[in-house]
Order: structure tokens, then sequence, then C-alpha cells
């Protein structure tokens, strides 16, 4: 569909707030123009309070440079789970 506009987020994060982040086929629907993966994706990624924006830290830099040689392969959903508040997305 594109890009978010405004309006879509804020309908997204007052439907969240309702109905939480277990729901997101009838929060997609109650949105009106996103799927329930878009939707999840979209809060998981940039919009859920618990996301650090910020640039990386050196330390968070170095967190990833060790995991993923650690783990010889670009596993992010595992990376992430070493810095909190960084999804795997921002980490790619």
């Amino acid at each position: 569909k594109g890009p978010w506009h405004k309006a879509e987020d804020h309908a997204l994060m007052y439907w969240v707030s309702h109905l939480g982040t277990g729901k997101w086929v009838e929060i997609a629907r109650r949105v009106g123009s996103r799927t329930g993966k878009q939707c999840r994706e979209r809060w998981t990624n940039q919009l859920s309070p618990e996301i650090d924006h910020s640039a990386f830290r050196h330390d968070e830099d170095l967190v990833i440079i060790r995991m993923q040689q650690t783990l010889q392969a670009n596993k992010w959903c595992e990376v992430a789970k070493f810095l909190p508040g960084r999804p795997e997305n921002a980490i790619k």
C-alpha cells in the first residue's frame, strides 16, 4: 500500500492501546487500510514506546559484531535479544 500516513499511525496507536498487541487482525480491521501483519510490523519496528530510536552506541555495535561472528549468520532476531529496545529490523 505504500508509506504509512500519520492518520494510520494514530489509528494504530489508538487501537493497540485499547485492544493490546495480540489481536492484529482485529486492529487491522479497525485501522481499515492495512493487514494484520503490516500493523504488527509497524508497531513492533516503529511505534512501540519500548523502541529506542536513538543512534546505536559503540557498545551496541560491538554486541552486533560479536553476535554475528558467534552465530556465523545474520540471525537478527537472536541478536535483538541482547539489545533491549532495538527491534531486529533496526539491527539489520
